[in-house]
């Protein structure tokens, strides 16, 4: 058997057995598993850390695309190192360092996705994948940093051949490593034990067949021979990390930060001007990729807080990401923005940000947000605590409970002092726990820790 997995994929024997509508489990059992292998790892010639490859679904759109692309890869490269992004879609970037894992076989990569999206085999068949030690800047790479990896372009199969090549990071922006199938668990923790009978097959990335026990099974196998250092953005996601399938895995925490020279505050009057928003007026800010509609979150929340308060003529709600411009009385559709320093104004121009989310790996926003010493409401849940102190930079509100989410808008907007200390707090804990130089720095004390484990040959 060849060395290069990519070598013992046959595409002419799966395309004739998915022509023949036999792609099954006992397909995928027969053929895919028996390429899962420990490879020999390969020692680093290499001494000092130069050239960094980044591995993301997209680039441009998305808390794990900001976080990989604008907060590790160009800052990177602006200190001096030769860091590079691969990525399966590309929103409007258009830049060196961005690389695209181009499909080479369009009618082979349409049949793949159509049968895998039909029997539910999420994500296993991407072969372009497999592609990727060939590349020049696989090659070139000192170290592999992975992000997200769901998406329709990444395969976990070439993990153990591609883990065995270079010293490798994997940094969890959701659950979808160590899930059957979904990106956030919320209530469901099957994932522990084995998943199976799944009770929402429609999250994302959501499957039509339910699998998910052997997607996990699956997952797992791959993992045991692999070989990778796990990073989470949070204390929360590390604990269930720890107790999953990626529990063998050295598992350490990150913290995401933000630039808090982007994320400054500007006077409220100021901002409001320049974004021509009503002075008069107390304005609520939600911000989230996908807007309302992301269930993940909590649209739902957003609209029942509006209907609850909208007759109330002294507030405004601004929706930030939206796909459409709603007629509704005190309420304001803006669409997604890409401009981080126009960002910035919307939440300096806002009395608080209302973040009802279901769960967080961190909250991207929730930092955003207090950097612009805008004091936020949320939900107590996952690891949105870890960035709010209740009654002190934000209100945390009981997990699902509109009743308190209500009150703690209201209270925060009823007292000027309590969002003004807030606010300062808030900017503070920023200052102190989550800035953008804390988090690279933190990066490349883990890149040279693994490059000195490389050159060691453990």
């Amino acid at each position: 058997m060849s060395q290069n997995p990519q070598e013992n994929i046959h595409p002419n024997f799966i395309e004739r057995n998915f022509k023949a509508r036999k792609i099954a489990q006992k397909v995928y059992e027969g053929f895919v598993l028996l390429h899962l292998k420990k490879y020999p790892k390969i020692k680093s010639e290499k001494q000092d850390l130069e050239n960094i490859l980044h591995i993301n679904t997209a680039v441009g759109k998305g808390g794990a695309a900001k976080v990989a692309y604008e907060f590790l890869c160009k800052n990177l490269n602006q200190k001096g190192y030769n860091s590079h992004i691969l990525t399966g879609i590309n929103y409007g970037k258009h830049a060196n360092d961005i690389i695209e894992l181009k499909v080479k076989n369009i009618k082979l990569h349409k049949l793949l996705h159509r049968h895998q999206k039909k029997y539910g085999i999420l994500d296993f068949y991407n072969l372009e994948s497999f592609n990727i030690p060939g590349l020049e800047c696989f090659k070139n790479a000192d170290l592999v940093h992975l992000h997200n990896l769901h998406g329709a372009y990444f395969s976990p199969f070439v993990l153990p051949y591609l883990t065995s090549l270079k010293p490798t990071i994997w940094t969890l922006h959701d659950e979808q490593a160590f899930t059957g199938h979904c990106a956030y668990s919320f209530d469901c923790d099957k994932w522990k034990t084995g998943c199976g009978n799944c009770p929402d097959l429609n999250f994302y990335p959501k499957i039509k067949k339910d699998t998910t026990d052997l997607l996990l099974q699956t997952k797992k196998k791959i993992y045991d021979f692999s070989d990778f250092t796990v990073v989470c953005p949070s204390f929360w996601l590390a604990n269930r990390a720890k107790q999953s399938i990626l529990k063998d895995k050295d598992i350490r925490v990150i913290y995401n930060g933000v630039d808090e020279k982007i994320f400054t505050p500007t006077a409220k009057p100021y901002a409001r001007k320049i974004l021509n928003l009503p002075l008069d007026k107390k304005i609520l800010l939600f911000n989230a990729s996908g807007s309302i509609k992301n269930p993940q979150k909590g649209g739902k929340y957003i609209l029942e807080a509006y209907k609850r308060l909208k007759n109330n003529n002294d507030y405004l709600f601004i929706n930030l990401g939206a796909d459409k411009s709603r007629k509704k009385i005190n309420w304001l559709d803006i669409p997604y923005i890409n401009d981080d320093n126009k960002l910035a104004l919307y939440y300096s121009a806002s009395d608080l940000f209302i973040y009802p989310t279901r769960a967080e790996v961190f909250g991207l926003v929730i930092a955003e947000a207090m950097a612009c010493k805008t004091p936020v409401v949320a939900f107590r849940n996952s690891a949105v605590p870890e960035l709010i102190d209740h009654m002190e930079t934000g209100y945390l509100a009981e997990n699902k409970n509109m009743d308190d989410f209500i009150q703690g808008i209201k209270i925060f907007l009823a007292n000027g002092d309590l969002r003004k200390n807030a606010a300062a707090g808030s900017r503070e804990k920023i200052e102190k726990n989550f800035t953008l130089d804390k988090m690279v720095n933190e990066y490349l004390n883990l890149y040279e820790e693994m490059m000195k484990i490389s050159n060691a040959g453990y």
